[in-house]
């Protein structure tokens, strides 16, 4: 959209924004037109016979206004150079908000100005921003809160699941245990049977021997009591049976020698537990597009063209090719091995869509292939224009996917849309058998 523009070339010159010299509105439309009338619903200009056309499109209640209403409406920033001063204006090359004051400072020599067409371009893109946000944006951070919701109760189920299976496999393991002290005790118990059974059997021999031996001890006393000759006669010793002791039971009883427990082996054995794995998975995201596939928000191309800078090269005789390796910066060849960087803004050399875009001039025509290498079409002018007559020199894109190619026979530039659609040239600011 197009309400004022100027280029400032003295810092004598003021600007209302309201009187200004004003590049002629067309109507969005029927493109012929002037437009003085603007809907603020579908932001776009209107004639007065295409209005009844736009309202007979019932997708959205329109509210169309004297275009000077709609401006008056402006909410102008406070300009913060000079404070008592609304920015009605705004700097291209700057891409600032300027005052009238700002003008008169003599900063802004050169450069071009305008009041509207940023304002509405912002608001584009504030639009589409808005859109990608509700419709795509928004819906995948919804859909990533409820995985993490649904993770989160997976999570909690699996850690319940594993501490269940912990506990069973303890429970076993002490099953386990207790069978082998079980084991263990019945060992030592039988060991001791058979040592208390040696131990009893001798006690009983030296009990015997005891008795046998008391018994002699008595009979020996009533014999020296006794004058009983006969008695005494008939005596035998026997004592010397008794004079060997029995043999003494050596016992070793058992030893517990507990074994140093391995907590390590005792873990492998018990129970393998793999380690925790949090990674970082980068989610894909394709912006939103629109109809015609472009995701960036268009802007109407210019019935005029107009000169937004003038750079002047030197150092060679032909200029070539022109780059813009930054917003801030274009370099440029010549037909020369020198390449010059000047701080300005330039060209685009890749389409949004990654699509690969190649002027071939002995052909006469553009060539335009996937980033696969899928041909997806050839461009060989207008239908109106023989193919002949057709050959591209040069070749770039602009921000919204439109490919431009220089046509050095006929002194123009083609400017199609990124399907190959022509529409339209430019051929009348200048142009001397362009190359780059």
């Amino acid at each position: 959209m197009r309400i004022s523009s100027a280029r400032i070339d003295s810092p004598s010159l003021t600007m209302d924004p309201r009187h200004s010299a004003q590049d002629v509105v067309r109507c969005a439309l029927c493109r012929d037109a002037v437009a003085p009338m603007y809907c603020n619903v579908c932001h776009t200009h209107l004639c007065g016979d295409c209005v009844e056309e736009h309202f007979s499109n019932k997708s959205k209640v329109h509210v169309v206004v004297p275009l000077e209403q709609f401006l008056s409406t402006l909410n102008y920033p406070k300009c913060s150079t000079h404070p008592m001063e609304q920015c009605e204006l705004h700097c291209e090359l700057c891409d600032i908000p300027i005052c009238s004051s700002c003008i008169s400072s003599g900063k802004h020599i050169g450069h071009l100005v305008d009041n509207f067409e940023s304002f509405e371009c912002k608001n584009e893109v504030i639009r589409k921003d808005l859109g990608e946000l509700e419709k795509s944006i928004l819906p995948n951070y919804k859909k990533s809160a409820v995985i993490i919701t649904t993770q989160k109760t997976d999570q909690h189920k699996h850690y319940q699941k594993l501490t269940a299976e912990l506990n069973e496999q303890g429970d076993a393991l002490h099953r386990e245990i207790n069978s082998l002290i079980q084991r263990k005790q019945s060992e030592i118990d039988d060991m001791n049977a058979q040592n208390l059974a040696a131990l009893e059997k001798q006690e009983d021999v030296i009990n015997t021997t005891l008795h046998e031996i008391k018994q002699i001890i008595l009979h020996l006393k009533s014999l020296l009591e006794s004058s009983n000759l006969s008695r005494i006669s008939k005596y035998k010793s026997r004592h010397g049976n008794f004079r060997k002791m029995p043999p003494k039971l050596k016992i070793s009883p058992p030893n517990f020698q507990p074994q140093k427990i391995n907590r390590e082996q005792l873990l492998k054995q018990f129970v393998s537990l793999s380690s925790l794995s949090i990674e970082t998975v980068e989610q894909g995201y394709t912006a939103p597009s629109s109809e015609d596939g472009s995701s960036h928000p268009a802007r109407p191309l210019l019935d005029v063209p107009r000169l937004i800078a003038d750079i002047p090269t030197s150092g060679y005789d032909y200029l070539y090719n022109v780059t813009s390796p930054s917003d801030e910066k274009i370099s440029t060849r010549g037909n020369n091995e020198i390449m010059k960087l000047y701080n300005m803004k330039g060209e685009v050399l890749e389409n949004r869509n990654l699509d690969i875009y190649v002027a071939d001039y002995d052909a006469g025509a553009v060539v335009v292939v996937s980033a696969a290498g899928k041909l997806r079409f050839r461009y060989t002018g207008p239908p109106s224009t023989p193919r002949e007559s057709f050959r591209p020199l040069g070749i770039t894109t602009d921000s919204c996917g439109n490919i431009l190619t220089s046509d050095r026979i006929k002194h123009r530039i083609h400017i199609t849309d990124r399907e190959g659609h022509f529409l339209r040239f430019i051929h009348i600011c200048g142009l001397l058998a362009p190359w780059g």
